[in-house]
């Protein structure tokens, strides 16, 4: 009697497809777990965005498909049917396990920028603390600056008060009539003392206002002497007044 051939065992239809169903999902996994480590391996923000935006599409797509396999006319256990519905649900499982992996990434990054934040806002408030003590001491340079130019202008004037008069005029016609005091200089030596220099002036009011001051003075009139006529006050159109004044000069204030 002749043997029969040995012929291996098969293997039922339900598990043969169960394995490969595991092959096929052990395969999506490790696709999108090579893919993964190459964003961590970039830290790129961008990659992790277009990351996401495609795995949520996978999962939209799928679901969507597998709703309109609902109405289609074949029977629902038809042979076509069933491997959509596979293929569709493979592709949920992909975009659900992106999402995972942009979790697993995205959770600690999110926790990583708010401890920035947090760092940067300690820095501020303490940048703002810094800035509210530096107005502090600005404020106190200008008070300080301000006493000293108080401090500085009545030296100026108690200065002013105990110098000649002589002096304190020629200060006066240097700034306020610098063209009178260079035609002083050009008087002949030999002019009679009381031939004085007369001159006619126009003057704002501070400036009247501080000669007059100055003729009051002891010795003042040994120098100069002034008249001056109410109606030579004019108004300037910047609102300020001007005096016409004849001052008459000693050239010895010159010399």
């Amino acid at each position: 009697m002749a043997e029969e051939p040995f012929l291996p065992e098969r293997l039922p239809m339900s598990q043969t497809t169960h394995r490969s169903m595991l092959v096929k999902i052990a395969i999506v996994i490790i696709s999108i777990a090579l893919l993964a480590s190459l964003g961590w391996f970039l830290k790129s923000d961008w990659f992790w965005f277009s990351w996401d935006i495609v795995g949520a599409v996978l999962v939209a797509a799928g679901c969507i498909a597998e709703w309109m396999l609902l109405y289609q006319e074949e029977p629902e256990h038809s042979d076509r049917n069933k491997l959509l519905e596979k293929a569709w649900a493979l592709v949920v499982a992909a975009g659900v396990t992106m999402d995972v992996f942009g979790l697993i990434y995205g959770i600690p990054e999110a926790i990583r920028l708010e401890s920035h934040v947090e760092d940067l806002r300690s820095a501020n408030s303490a940048m703002n603390t810094n800035l509210a003590a530096l107005n502090n001491k600005t404020l106190e340079l200008a008070h300080q600056y301000d006493l000293s130019t108080n401090a500085l202008a009545e030296a100026n004037a108690r200065l002013a008060s105990v110098r000649p008069i002589k002096e304190r005029l020629l200060d006066w016609f240097s700034r306020f009539a610098p063209s009178a005091l260079s035609q002083l200089k050009f008087v002949p030596p030999d002019n009679p003392p009381d031939k004085w220099v007369v001159f006619k002036m126009t003057n704002e009011q501070p400036a009247y206002f501080q000669f007059s001051s100055l003729m009051t003075e002891p010795g003042a009139t040994n120098f100069c002497g002034f008249s001056k006529e109410p109606s030579n006050e004019r108004f300037t159109s910047g609102g300020s007044v001007t005096i016409e004044t004849t001052i008459m000069v000693n050239p010895a204030l010159a010399k």
